[in-house]
């Protein structure tokens, strides 16, 4: 492993994309076929079920080290990674000569803090009297563990942990922490914990691994998309890549924010134009008698939207369809329109959904482009012809769907699939003034496709615009703040807002984006001088600051004090001269859900 553990290291050094594309391609090229399968899959941020928490290392760390559980906490309060805050006290000689008590009562004195005035620093049976720079305690099995490959540790050493119990898992974690070398220690701790976040994007690997495979970056990316299994024939599969998985999805193609300076200065009459739906962007997939949909994240929420699914069994065989599954009001007299994303919400992280839900929450799958008819490949077509093979499938369909509904109350199954059609704009006066009122239609605003354009992938500028409305806004005090994590742990990034009801504050909102790092030393050094109350690691502060708050999305919640439930809430600006006799209510707030 001692190769992945270098190629960490020099990735951490540079900031250059290019530099990670080259540090990547060079590894893969030499690595072992699984290691390199496996350290894609790691670098990509892929993530099984974990065998060790983050809260159970701490725990096997605190269960034996020379320092007091409450500073451990402040510790990894600073830090704010659990891997980087126990390989740095292990480097520094925090780690004690016991076994690890696993789950065990000083383990769970561990989690608790001090008691009795217990405490674990300073010298005493049992304690760490290892020199800084680490703890070798040599053990009979370093030459072996020098030898396992990533490979090894991913497919043998890490899954085996699950077979133990909590009180092995201990002593068998705090064994590999005493034999292998400290600079090992913080990949080590990250595979344990099996979060692998590096600041790599996707796309950085995606362009390594197809120049060390000798395929286009697209190929890569069709072939990555729906996830993959690391193993040695990872690659062959990758140059194999003309063998189709029949459920795999296309790239999403995605918008770019309409550029300011380009209103009223395009003809319009170059553009389709289609409202901007409020819902989750999914391809519907029809291929060897199998239907799968696929979410933009990349997970297949088929079960999610059962009826959209059942419906899709009518489509033509190769057909893949591009939507936005919305919460629809299908009100039993016909089409009422659609509903609030808030709406969509309940439905949304299941894995699967009941009968009394899908009743609850009806879906439609609004259809604005086809990439596959008859299992031909249409992205390079004009987006007329994609249109045209569109609705030749969905009029297939509900010539041959059920007549039966997909739920009671709900669609026929024929009029699940609804068209985006095309909005017909006048000039740019008129365009500006649905967009204002894109929100009276539950609508984020307006799509402009130039036509004759291809389907392309990712976010390529210049055929797609998203068009979107403004978004709602409203004053509000500062009233809580909590420290961030990773980087900006020692900062307090995280903010509760409130809104006044009468005399009272009620806290509406969290935010955690929108102000510059300046703004939020500035913010962080006043809150730490205005704390008022404490409770765990969240500060009360005088309420005296106000911000504008910007939201995408307002509903009523049966969750929330205040009885609005807000989407994508961040800071727009500061609002100095304001005070909190200032800010809006939360009529106000309710006023926008109306």
């Amino acid at each position: 492993m001692t190769a992945f553990i270098q190629l960490v290291d020099k990735l951490d050094a540079v900031n250059s994309a290019n530099e990670k594309i080259a540090l990547i391609e060079a590894y893969l090229k030499t690595a072992d076929p699984s290691d390199a399968a496996w350290a894609a899959w790691l670098l990509m941020d892929q993530r099984r079920r974990r065998t060790v928490t983050s809260r159970a290392l701490r725990r096997v760390f605190s269960s034996c080290a020379n320092l007091p559980p409450w500073l451990l906490d402040e510790c990894y309060a600073h830090v704010g990674d659990t891997a980087e805050t126990v390989t740095l006290l292990i480097r520094a000689g925090c780690l004690g000569d016991g076994d690890a008590l696993g789950d065990t009562e000083a383990g769970a004195k561990a989690d608790r803090g001090l008691e009795d005035g217990e405490d674990r620093g300073g010298s005493g049976e049992g304690q760490c009297a290892a020199p800084p720079g680490g703890v070798k305690k040599k053990n009979q099995n370093d030459e072996e563990l020098a030898a396992l490959t990533l490979g090894d540790w991913m497919e043998r050493e890490i899954p085996a942990l699950a077979e133990l119990s909590e009180e092995e898992r201990g002593r068998r974690i705090t064994g590999w922490w005493r034999a292998m070398p400290s600079e090992s220690l913080f990949v080590l701790n990250k595979l344990l914990t099996g979060g692998f976040r590096l600041g790599v994007s996707r796309t950085t690997v995606v362009k390594a691994l197809a120049r060390a495979a000798g395929v286009s970056a697209p190929a890569v990316t069709a072939a990555v998309t729906a996830g993959f299994t690391p193993s040695a024939g990872f690659f062959a599969e990758l140059r194999g890549a003309a063998e189709h998985n029949p459920k795999r999805p296309y790239p999403f193609y995605l918008a770019s924010p309409f550029p300011e300076n380009k209103a009223g200065s395009e003809a319009l009459e170059r553009w389709r134009i289609e409202w901007k739906w409020d819902g989750i962007r999914a391809q519907i997939i029809r291929r060897r008698g199998e239907v799968t949909i696929w979410s933009r994240g990349e997970d297949i929420v088929s079960e999610q939207f059962p009826e959209v699914a059942e419906a899709a069994e009518a489509l033509p065989e190769g057909s893949v369809l591009d939507c936005e599954l919305a919460a629809w009001n299908w009100n039993g007299a016909g089409d009422g329109g659609a509903l609030p994303f808030n709406v969509l919400q309940r439905r949304l992280g299941r894995k699967r959904v009941s009968g009394k839900m899908i009743r609850e929450v009806p879906v439609a799958a609004v259809v604005f482009d086809c990439l596959e008819a008859g299992g031909e490949d249409l992205r390079a077509l004009p987006l007329e012809k994609r249109l045209e093979a569109r609705d030749t499938i969905l009029a297939a369909a509900g010539a041959s769907a059920e007549t039966g509904r997909a739920a009671p109350g709900g669609p026929r199954r024929s009029a699940i699939f609804k068209i985006s059609e095309q909005v017909h704009i006048r000039d740019w006066e008129h365009l500006e003034a649905e967009r204002r009122g894109s929100a009276g239609r539950n609508v984020e605003g307006l799509m402009l496709k130039r036509l004759g354009s291809p389907y392309r992938s990712g976010r390529r500028r210049g055929d797609w615009w998203k068009f979107k409305r403004d978004p709602f806004t409203l004053d509000a005090v500062l009233i809580y703040a909590q420290a961030g994590s990773g980087k900006r742990a020692n900062l307090f990034t995280d903010y509760t807002f409130a809104l006044r009801r009468g005399e009272a504050l009620v806290p509406f909102a969290k935010a955690y984006s929108g102000l510059s790092n300046e703004e939020i030393a500035e913010l962080d050094r006043w809150i730490r001088r205005n704390t008022t109350d404490r409770f765990g690691p969240v500060r009360q502060v005088k309420p005296e600051r106000v911000f504008e708050i910007a939201f995408e999305g307002i509903g009523p919640s049966t969750r929330h004090k205040s009885g609005v439930a807000t989407r994508f809430p961040r800071i727009l600006r500061p609002r100095p001269e304001k005070d909190a006799a200032e800010i809006n209510t939360l009529d106000d707030a309710k006023a926008l859900i109306r």
